[in-house]
């Protein structure tokens, strides 16, 4: 049996997917168990403030940047990371608290905004790469 072009692709997206998935977890949900559980009194603290301030955004970014490489197979993943990083604080720190939705917002919003500029970029680059192609053309017809 074998395995066709667009298999392969629909398995290696999935792949991909399933990586982000486990990481989004990892990032958002394990780091602050062990935030909590693992360090006691005031070290847990700051490792609470290193995840919220330093560590959330910039993979919320990052993601973000990856997700526009394909947009249309992985725009769920900005999303992800806020919800995952809402579940994983009402678990560990204080459930219901309505100031997590502040933070999962700001994640969204640099998740998001890496993607749209991700995705603006690589048009842009790639309409640039077909005008020059075009213009070629042109000049061998001629």
């Amino acid at each position: 049996m074998t395995i066709t072009r667009a298999e392969k692709e629909k398995r290696a997206k999935t792949k991909k997917s399933v990586l982000w998935i486990l990481l989004s977890a990892f990032i958002m949900i394990a780091l602050p168990f062990l935030a909590v559980k693992a360090v006691r009194g005031t070290a847990s603290m700051a490792i609470s403030f290193i995840l919220f301030f330093a560590v959330n955004p910039v993979y919320s970014a990052l993601a973000g940047f990856f997700a526009g490489k394909q947009v249309k197979t992985f725009w769920w993943n900005p999303l992800l990371n806020a919800l995952l990083f809402v579940c994983g604080a009402w678990l560990f720190f204080d459930l219901g608290e309505s100031a997590f939705f502040i933070y999962a917002s700001i994640y969204l919003a640099l998740g998001l905004i890496a993607m749209i500029i991700t995705a603006l970029v690589i048009k842009k680059s790639a309409d640039k790469r077909n005008a020059i192609l075009e213009a070629r053309k042109k000049r061998k017809e001629s």
